[in-house]
């Protein structure tokens, strides 16, 4: 595998109930070998806390940019809302990937551009241009 040495630092906003799409976005880009290197911070309550603020804005912070997984509930989480509206706050470049062909996925509002879930949108979002 190669390093990863340039890789751009990736803050990965999904349901947590959903957390299973974000295990297979992880799989495809290490077997694809792109250059991505992803933070991985989820909201395990059912309400974002003070505390869980903090520390999603911190992690945002340190991120070059924001990726949402838009799965079928994705777009009425209320900690998928308030982690793009940090990004947005901190002028950090989001968009969003449709996280199942199977189900609808709607787009989660303010998440910017919506891509199909396919290796070439991936090397877009993730590839070290």
């Amino acid at each position: 595998m190669a390093k990863r040495t340039n890789a751009k630092r990736t803050y990965v906003a999904f349901r947590y109930e959903e957390k299973t799409l974000k295990h297979y976005l992880k799989g495809q880009l290490r077997s694809r070998n792109v250059k991505a290197k992803i933070s991985d911070f989820s909201m395990k309550e059912k309400a974002p806390t003070k505390s869980w603020k903090k520390n999603a804005e911190g992690k945002i912070k340190q991120a070059g940019q924001v990726v949402v997984i838009a799965g079928p509930t994705t777009y009425n989480s209320r900690g998928v809302k308030a982690e793009v509206k940090i990004a947005r706050k901190l002028n950090k470049p989001v968009c969003q990937i449709r996280g199942t062909t199977r189900k609808s996925c709607p787009r989660v509002p303010g998440a910017g551009k919506y891509y199909r879930w396919n290796y070439s949108n991936l090397e877009k979002i993730f590839g070290n241009h």
